[in-house]
Formats: C-alpha cells, sequence, structure tokens
C-alpha cells in the first residue's frame, strides 16, 4: 500500500512505499516505509496502542547519508471521522514539534475517497 500528500494544485506525490507486519511476540505492528521513493530515506519502527486509545507510531528515520533520527506521531479519532495526529522528534531537550504546527494536525478523508 502506497501513501500520497495532495498538493494545493491537486496534483499527488507519492510519499511512502510500505510494508507492515504483525509480529506476534511484541503484539505490535512493525514496518517498513520507503520514504519519497528514490530518496534514500527510510523509517522503521512499530505501532501500537496508547493507554489513552491513541494509535502511536514510533520511527527510526535513516536519512540517505546514513543519519538516524527518532520520531512519535500519534492519531486519534475524532467524532466526526476527521483524525488529531502530532508528528514529534526525539532531541537532546525532550520531544519537540517536527516542523512549526506539527504538534496538532487535523486529517480529513479526501472528498470522493471511500
Amino acid at each position: 500500500m502506497n501513501v500520497a500528500l495532495l498538493a494545493a494544485s491537486g496534483e499527488e506525490h507519492l510519499h511512502f512505499e510500505r510494508l507492515i507486519i504483525w509480529n506476534a511476540a511484541t503484539r505490535r505492528f512493525d514496518y517498513l516505509f520507503a520514504v519519497a521513493p528514490g530518496s534514500l530515506t527510510q523509517e522503521r519502527g512499530e505501532f501500537h496502542v496508547a493507554a489513552n486509545g491513541a494509535i502511536v507510531r514510533d520511527v527510526v528515520l535513516t536519512g540517505p547519508d546514513g543519519s538516524i533520527g527518532n520520531f512519535r506521531q500519534t492519531f486519534r479519532a475524532l467524532a466526526d471521522g476527521r483524525f488529531e495526529t502530532t508528528l514529534m522528534r526525539e532531541t537532546p531537550d525532550g520531544w519537540k514539534p517536527t516542523f512549526p504546527g506539527s504538534d496538532l494536525l487535523t486529517m480529513a478523508p479526501r472528498k470522493g475517497s471511500s
């Protein structure tokens, strides 16, 4: 399965190609994502459900130069079918937004999608 980003122009850009599998030993989903295929960037990690019901994606990102970064994304369902999500990066001072505003984003289904 792939994930695409939708530009303001309406054009889709491939963001992830991914493999997600159930790990019976940890009772979590393990994953490997190719980020912007061809960029040589990858993400690996696992998904799990937090005590508050949020879905958590723990991320180890490897850049094309071999650099490593740790990230965490959470998803919480809203009553109207949208999701709130956060995307945070680990720093020496703790978890910080990956980019301005990434500590609270709203995701909505694309009109006409199923």
